[in-house]
């Protein structure tokens, strides 16, 4: 009898066992992946020395809603431009060299306070993007008049041009590091320039897929537009449309009516839906993110002057709502970029 029992205790331990490691895998599997993501921030300010600027590296981490300071830098750029790797403790950068104009890309390790330039082909740089073990980067080289794409070597630097037409100029570009799907939308810088003067002014805009391979797929087209910012998940792209660059002012007569309109493209459909008047405050926003179920976008949004600082936001696109999540911490100084990270 005593055996029998003994069995049976066995045999229950065993299944509370079995039933506590089922619950844990399957907690597991709840497991919600955007916890994994965090945003890197790029602010300017004034250094500490007389004439000289700065720029300090946030990471603001989205399950958490908690703000860190990284790293600071010297801001020498046209245009700073940063991305933090989390998981390498690497900062990647825009700096100018000494005696030039041109902007190359520098390394800063965040463990050895070490800094080393990565590249030696930039002039401009206009966006950076960790992607798995390389760097895109839109950028001119000093051999060229337009920013195009490229892959970047994260440890040598060595550039992999990706662009097959040289008058298709990059314009905006996005990356998400939980789908890694990286769009952008490319016009014609010929196009533009003939354009450039007339009352309606806007262009031709394709959007295309950057594919693991650096091949371009296209996605869909935009016919007479400016394009005014994109980010995408695995099921849609959201971007600002509008018909002319130039502002309504009623001094300036004979210009078009500025409309400007948020569109929501579904990639299994194909179809466009502008979103309502309830969305305008969107207009002025820099897109940065977009959750996997559609429903929150981050982006960034410039002060409107004093005692009104560039701030980080996330955008409820079902009830219309914004929440301020991160706000700059100056009074004099600026957010100048912000992308997704994995933490």
């Amino acid at each position: 009898m005593q055996k029998f029992m003994k069995e049976i205790e066995v045999i229950t331990l065993l299944s509370l066992m079995f039933l506590l490691t089922g619950c844990q895998k399957h907690e597991s599997l709840q497991t919600n992946p955007e916890d994994q993501l965090a945003i890197s921030i790029m602010t300017t300010r004034n250094g500490q020395k007389a004439g000289t600027f700065e720029s300090d590296i946030y990471l603001f981490d989205i399950k958490t809603a908690k703000t860190k300071k990284i790293a600071t830098v010297p801001y020498t750029s046209q245009y700073p431009l940063s991305v933090y790797d989390p998981q390498k403790k690497l900062l990647y950068y825009s700096s100018r060299l000494k005696g030039t104009h041109e902007d190359e890309v520098f390394v800063y390790d965040c463990r050895t306070k070490e800094t080393r330039q990565l590249t030696d082909w930039c002039d401009v740089l206009n966006y950076m993007f960790i992607k798995e073990d390389k760097l895109y980067l839109a950028a001119m080289d000093t051999k060229k008049t337009i920013i195009t794409s490229y892959w970047c070597d994260r440890e040598t630097g060595k550039p992999t041009d990706l662009t097959w037409d040289h008058d298709l100029f990059v314009d905006y570009v996005t990356y998400n590091p939980l789908t890694k799907g990286l769009y952008c939308n490319l016009y014609s810088d010929r196009e533009s320039y003939k354009r450039l003067n007339e009352p309606e002014n806007g262009i031709r805009q394709r959007f295309y897929q950057i594919k693991p391979d650096g091949s371009f797929r296209l996605i869909t087209e935009e016919k007479r537009k400016i394009i005014g910012s994109l980010v995408a998940n695995s099921r849609k792209m959201l971007y600002i449309r509008k018909n002319t660059s130039v502002p309504n002012v009623p001094e300036m007569k004979g210009l078009k009516e500025q409309i400007i309109e948020v569109v929501s493209y579904d990639f299994q459909s194909k179809k466009k839906t502008v979103l309502s008047e309830k969305d305008k405050s969107l207009y002025r926003m820099g897109f940065i993110y977009l959750d996997k179920k559609g429903t929150t976008l981050y982006g960034l949004k410039k002060g409107q002057g004093l005692g009104d600082p560039d701030k980080l936001v996330s955008y409820d696109l079902k009830t219309h709502k914004e929440k301020i999540l991160f706000r700059y911490p100056g009074t004099e100084g600026a957010i100048n970029n912000a992308c997704v990270v994995k933490k």
